[in-house]
Parts: C-alpha cells; structure tokens; sequence
C-alpha cells in the first residue's frame, strides 16, 4: 500500500469510530467493553477470522470466479467501481456461510461489508487490504454493543 492509500484507510477508519461514536451517544449506549472479555477475542476477530475468511472468499471463491469473463466485468445496470458479478456471487456465499454460522437471517447483512472487501481484492489484486479492513470492520463490531443489543 502506498502513502495515499493508507491516508485513505486512516480516514475510513476515523470516520468510521466517529460515526459509532454518534450513533452510540444518539442511542444513549456507550461501548462497554465487556465483550472484549480477552485477548482470545480481539486476535480472533481482528486477525484470525479475516485472514482465514479474506484467504477463502477473496482468494480462492472470487479469484476463480474472476477466471469467467462473464464474472468479471462490470456488468450491473449503474457503473460502480469493482462491483462484479463474481463480488457478488462471492459476497452473498460469504453472507450465507454466516447466516448458517449464526443461525440467524440477519447475519445476511454481512453481504454489504463483504462487497466493500470483494471492491478492494479486486482494486488492488491482493488479499492484505480486504484483510485489513475486514478485520478493521470486525474490531468496530466489537466496539459497538449498540449494534448487537438493539
């Protein structure tokens, strides 16, 4: 990654906590952390977890979708950046893996942050910056009980 890109991330990220932030003062819910009950929990869904998941759905599912021309163009009726078929295809097995995981129907919202690490494989051709900002996502997860309690 180069100075720019990793300015780009710094920026997402802050954004990011300031929104939580608003959105936790708005719901009168400040983060605890009591689901940061160890530091099992924090390597798990901050390294663990994207690197294996990023590994299998950005670097074998979509790669191989990817190898199908039909797949790998922009072929969606607006124009938006990296939005292949194969990101698709590959985001909404990722959701459904996770709704089964969960066991929850819910858990299928997984598919709109997956389309964001499906954009960024497929920009930068390699698996670190889905992996980064997956695990960056995953963190925020943990940071925000408002979410998981409403």
């Amino acid at each position: 990654m180069n100075r720019a890109e990793l300015n780009a991330l710094g920026a997402a990220v802050m954004a990011a906590l300031f929104i939580l932030g608003l959105w936790c003062w708005y719901l009168g819910v400040l983060p605890t952390f009591n689901r940061l009950d160890s530091l099992r929990t924090v390597v798990l869904a901050g390294a663990f977890y994207p690197i294996c998941e990023e590994i299998i759905f950005r670097g074998l599912i979509q790669q191989e979708l990817l190898k199908l021309k039909v797949l790998s163009k922009n072929r969606l009726p607006f124009n938006v950046t990296s939005l292949t078929l194969a990101n698709v295809i590959t985001s909404i097995v990722f959701a459904f893996m996770h709704v089964l995981y969960f066991q929850s129907v819910g858990a299928f919202v997984v598919v709109i942050p997956s389309l964001i690490f499906g954009g960024c494989f497929e920009i930068r051709k390699k698996l670190l910056l889905p992996i980064l900002v997956h695990g960056i996502y995953n963190l925020l997860g943990l940071l925000a009980p408002a979410f998981y309690s409403a």
